[in-house]
């Protein structure tokens, strides 16, 4: 342990206050990613209200897209050390294993004990299934089941998706730096949506077969989601070295600048590529639509990151103070916004206001107070 504590896990704060250049903007899209997720949850749970059934509603029921953002943000945080002339060797694997899952496991473990127990005595019995589902969710393979995956907390599916990201990243770090960037992700891309595709196909009109489970099952595993955390690399190495992953450090500087013309360029052309896709190709059905939806995603978390306002707004101690929190928040506040719509009951619309914002309140004061927790035991 003491070891552990002398070499601590990279994490985004660590590498900026390692580098001359931060990304300040990187903690802005991660509040972002965490308010979408956050309102969708919200407009998931099914509260009473005429807003959540309007336009407001519509827009709220797109914020599993935080998800994709923040699959791009881990991308490109654990890349950015190993990028340039003065980057770090490809960590070691059994080495980065333990620094990564040391850095997400006691947080999780933590609330994955609170809401196990407060299922628990909702049921008022012991129950051979809450024990097995716990077990599961505690060696991070819930999402490998369709019975387990959204069992205790649905939002823990996205830990199991992560551990899988850890436990491949080193590899697809080497795989990445040898074929570059550009090359990495078409490969990528190519090979894992090209996959689900073929696995669709397999699936299509066998609802009850065997393909079709696990065509469900592997949205939610890295076999489909890879493509978004490569995303994330490749924004890292596009926009901090223009595409070239041997470029000096004053390059790193200058390619995050707002009105660098190869950001603004990719951009405009993205999007231009987008919309003309939407117009020519049938795009409203899976798998294409998650394509569609990850190609926006990140095009506008490329865009978001070239903006100097945002990154301006990162700096803000209010932005850094729920930045980190972050991790914890999306731990704790989707089961007490789920408690919280079962008090509700068919309150009016004052009250449902009055509660939401108790809930919102109640998940960042305990996010603070489970970081707190775990800084006090790593500590000992």
């Amino acid at each position: 342990m003491k070891h552990w504590k002398r070499t601590p896990a990279i994490s985004l704060e660590a590498v900026v206050r390692a580098r001359p250049v931060g990304l300040p903007q990187v903690e802005a899209v991660r509040v972002l990613a965490l308010g979408s997720i956050f309102f969708f949850h919200l407009w998931s749970v099914g509260l009473p209200s005429p807003i959540a059934q309007g336009p407001v509603g519509r827009v709220l029921s797109f914020g599993y897209l935080g998800a994709f953002l923040f699959n791009m943000i881990s991308g490109l945080v654990l890349c950015l050390p190993y990028l340039g002339t003065a980057a770090s060797p490809v960590p070691n694997y059994k080495e980065f294993l333990r620094r990564r899952f040391l850095r997400i496991c006691p947080n999780y473990f933590i609330a994955l004990m609170l809401w196990s127990s407060a299922s628990f005595m909702e049921r008022g019995e012991v129950d051979g299934h809450l024990l097995s589902y716990f077990l599961y969710h505690l060696l991070f393979v819930h999402t490998l089941s369709p019975e387990t995956f959204f069992e205790i907390v649905p939002a823990f599916w996205w830990l199991g998706l992560l551990a899988q990201f850890y436990l491949v990243f080193p590899l697809v770090l080497r795989l990445f730096i040898k074929l570059g960037g550009g090359r990495m992700l078409f490969l990528v891309c190519a090979v894992c949506w090209g996959g689900w595709m073929l696995l669709t196909r397999l699936a299509a009109g066998h609802p009850a077969s065997p393909w079709a489970s696990f065509n469900y099952m592997v949205y939610y595993n890295l076999p489909v989601r890879l493509p978004e955390f490569v995303m994330g690399m490749w924004l890292c190495q596009t926009l901090s070295t223009g595409g070239n992953p041997h470029s000096d450090h004053g390059r790193r500087e200058s390619m995050w600048s707002p009105f660098n013309p190869f950001s603004l360029g990719m951009i405009f052309s993205g999007a231009s590529a987008l919309v003309v896709a939407w117009i020519l190709l049938p795009l409203g059905a899976m798998p294409l639509f998650h394509f569609y939806q990850a190609a926006w995603c990140l095009l506008v978390f490329g865009g978001l990151l070239c903006w100097s306002p945002l990154a301006a707004l990162g700096r803000t101690r209010p932005v850094a103070v729920l930045a980190k929190a972050s991790y914890s928040f999306y731990l704790l506040h989707q089961p007490i916004l789920g408690y919280t719509a079962r008090w509700l009951g068919q309150s009016p619309g004052a009250v449902q206001l009055l509660l939401v914002l108790f809930a919102a309140m109640a998940s960042f004061l305990l996010s603070l107070g489970l970081d707190a927790l775990v800084s006090r035991l790593r500590c000992r």
